[in-house]
């Protein structure tokens, strides 16, 4: 979150009083924006992202646009403002075009493109399943500012980004759990990410918004869900908590759709 600290000398009327002291003031522009997944499959890799872009300034604006590229054998996706998916986009053609790729050139990929970019504003994050041959892979890249070196670390189960506050990494955690996690088929994981990514959207509506999900198997071409597929799960999702809503003995309205 971004947020603005000011004195007593700003404007404050009655909340500043004494000298020195200091008051907490969220940004007006700061909305939490974006929820994307990995999970590693037993046959492959799946990513899902929202397609909710935001533009903040004098009048805020949103549009929907894919979030997952593809380069090659790798698909990614970004959390972060415009310089993350810069930098993301120019280091995953370096380095998808590298015979042997390792999470080390991958390092190296990103430190290069980043020192291409004049100014750094906030910290970003990337979602990237690689081909490596005879399996995919999951990365996880952590970018903090131009002067620091990413993180990369290789993901074994799942993990999740972008609006980190939204109660729908319930779902997640509670039934893909990072310490009992079982590599199951691509093709049963995808209501469990759908209906996570829908809930985050339904709790979070202005920041989030939309479906993409990608199935990514080794030595075959990325698969995208077609939207027929992808509106079977939202009516999957949309039962389930329907009937998490009866369980509890309070009835729900019907969730709009993405």
């Amino acid at each position: 979150m971004v947020v603005n600290y000011v004195t007593h000398k700003d404007n404050l009327g009655s909340l500043g009083n004494a000298p020195g002291k200091w008051v907490f003031v969220p940004d007006p522009e700061e909305i939490p924006v974006t929820f994307q997944i990995g999970i590693v499959g037993s046959d492959g890799v799946l990513l899902a992202s929202d397609r909710r872009y935001t533009r903040p300034g004098p009048v805020r604006t949103t549009f929907d646009a894919d979030k997952i590229k593809i380069s090659g054998n790798v698909a990614y996706c970004c959390s972060g403002d415009d310089l993350t998916q810069i930098a993301a986009d120019d280091a995953c053609l370096i380095w998808a075009s590298k015979k042997t790729r390792s999470k080390e050139s991958l390092v190296t990929s990103i430190v290069d493109s980043l020192g291409k970019l004049e100014k750094w504003n906030i910290p970003g994050s990337i979602l990237l399943a690689n081909d490596a041959g005879s399996h995919v892979e999951l990365f996880r890249v952590d970018i903090y500012s131009r002067a620091t070196c990413p993180i990369v670390c290789q993901i074994d189960n799942r993990d999740y980004q972008g609006d980190g506050f939204n109660a729908a990494a319930f779902f997640v955690e509670r039934y893909l759990p990072a310490n009992n996690f079982k590599q199951r088929p691509l093709e049963q994981m995808k209501l469990i990410a759908a209906h996570a990514m829908l809930m985050a959207s339904t709790l979070n509506p202005t920041g989030v918004h939309g479906l993409d999900i990608y199935l990514c198997r080794s030595r075959r071409p990325f698969e995208k869900l077609a939207q027929s597929e992808i509106e079977g799960l939202v009516a999957a999702s949309q039962e389930i908590d329907s009937q998490i809503g009866r369980g509890l003995g309070i009835p729900l309205k019907p969730r709009q759709a993405v």
